[in-house]
């Protein structure tokens, strides 16, 4: 059986000129309040966000084109009526 060294207690929080960024590795802060993290992960979002609106432009113009092709098809009617005309 293992025993806690700290006797069972928590450890108190380190102060803010202890914290070292994980991303950054300077002091004074964590990664989740570094400057350069927090511009990467915009960036990564922006991409991200450009991406599906293309793909959202792509996938509405192929059900334009679709609905284009659905019109000009003929349906089992149209080709009903044109054998009877024969």
């Amino acid at each position: 059986m293992r025993f806690r060294r700290n006797g069972g207690r928590r450890q108190q929080n380190a102060s803010n000129e202890e914290k070292l960024c994980y991303k950054c590795h300077k002091p004074g802060h964590m990664k989740m309040d570094c400057p350069i993290y927090k511009r990467e992960k915009k960036e990564r979002r922006d991409v991200w966000e450009r991406v599906k609106r293309r793909q959202l432009s792509k996938k509405e113009n192929k059900e334009k084109e679709n609905a284009m092709n659905a019109e000009h098809t003929p349906t089992w009617s149209d080709l009903d009526s044109i054998y009877e005309l024969a």
